[in-house]
């Protein structure tokens, strides 16, 4: 079953070029916003649409703001016949704010292969309130969920 995008759980759309380091690019996150938002990242190869193989492992992989390393698991999505990769904006990734700084990673299991993107940043704008709910760890959703 496909996934179903909400408009309104999408809080941002970047385009990433896996050839030339044109990623200068902010994607504004406010402070908390946690699950159930979503940042949407067309991916680019000299300017043209790269629609990869939906069957690739996809993760997002970086340092929020305070430092906190983060490595989870993305979800491919078709949007007009060509697949995007669409971040899922776990706890860590919107808990301090400031720019944190991320790569794209496909990693094709059957052959051993990787693409990682250049770098790229998420702006995560400061919350009118405290969010004291919400402690800075280390996150890797997508290696517990490997592993098991």
């Amino acid at each position: 079953m496909a996934f179903v995008l909400n408009e309104s759980d999408l809080v941002g759309r970047v385009t990433i070029d896996l050839i030339n380091d044109i990623n200068y690019c902010f994607s504004k996150v406010p402070e908390g916003s946690g699950s159930g938002r979503y940042i949407l990242i067309s991916l680019t190869k000299n300017g043209v649409p790269y629609n990869f193989n939906s069957s690739l492992f996809i993760a997002i992989g970086g340092k929020n703001a305070a430092g906190t390393n983060i490595y989870d698991n993305c979800i491919v999505y078709s949007e007009h016949g060509i697949n995007k990769v669409l971040v899922p904006l776990a706890n860590q990734i919107s808990a301090a704010p400031g720019v944190g700084h991320y790569r794209i990673e496909l990693i094709d299991k059957s052959i051993t292969t990787a693409i990682e993107s250049f770098n790229f940043n998420i702006l995560v704008t400061t919350a009118p309130y405290d969010i004291g709910g919400i402690i800075a760890s280390n996150e890797y959703l997508a290696l517990i969920s490997a592993i098991g």
